[in-house]
């Protein structure tokens, strides 16, 4: 049961539902640079309050394995996070900044235990507070077609700013993200993992609640040696609060 928890929390909101102080680079005089993406997305974070939604979760992949789980999701700007899971079993997981807790069947909260160098970002709705740990750069190399589209990469940094190495790198040790312009948000994440952690993709989907766009979606796939293990995550938000 605990590998399962800790797969839901890897998968989360990819979550788990993450500003690079590196020097923007702008393009053409029409498009964007990556500081401005990253100031689009903190305004996507800095603009909403609160959010009370339902969910499902379907966990698939490796030896048949297929699990769905209901609940309840919330989010208190600006890092509050809790997910009540009611089916199959009674649970709740809960982020209040940095740290998370659990409670199985009604019982008390207790610590999940994190990786040092597995840095949070459940409560990172857009993913802003994740992505300013990497250095940021457009990839003119291989653009998208569509032209509302930016392809990013990233490559961990230290916090005094230096490049790190394998001496220093988190987990994520490179990222690399489609930009939707459109939007003024992410649609497609992929992280690189280091030492024994796996690359994870992500895709995501939004709507429109007063007046905010939301995650509606979230689809996350994790390639380990022994085959892909998937979720799909799906959101009825109920309630949008701006702030």
């Amino acid at each position: 049961m605990q590998g399962i928890l800790n797969l839901v929390k890897v998968l989360g909101f990819a979550c788990v539902l993450f500003v690079v102080l590196a020097c923007p680079m702008i393009t053409s005089a029409s498009e964007l640079s990556t500081q401005e993406i990253l100031e689009k997305l903190k305004t996507h974070q800095n603009k909403i309050k609160s959010i009370e939604a339902e969910f499902t979760m379907t966990l698939y992949g490796v030896d048949k394995l297929q699990i769905e789980q209901t609940g309840t999701f919330s989010y208190t700007a600006p890092d509050q996070v809790r997910m009540e899971f009611k089916k199959p079993r009674p649970q709740v997981i809960k982020t209040q900044g940095k740290e998370s807790y659990i409670s199985i069947n009604n019982g008390p909260f207790k610590k999940i235990p994190t990786n040092e160098k597995l840095p949070g970002g459940s409560s990172d709705l857009f993913y802003y507070r994740f992505i300013k740990q990497f250095y940021l750069d457009i990839d003119l190399k291989n653009k998208p077609s569509e032209g509302h589209l930016y392809k990013i990469l990233g490559f961990h940094k230290n916090e005094d700013g230096s490049l790190a190495d394998s001496t220093s790198v988190l987990n994520q040790k490179a990222c690399e993200f489609i930009y939707d312009r459109n939007q003024g948000l992410i649609s497609r994440l992929n992280l690189t993992g280091h030492g024994s952690m796996p690359p994870i993709e992500t895709q995501l989907r939004y709507e429109s609640k007063n007046s905010c766009l939301v995650p509606k979606s979230v689809f996350t796939r994790v390639i380990t040696p022994g085959g892909a293990i998937s979720s799909v995550v799906k959101l009825e938000n109920r309630k949008v609060e701006k702030k």
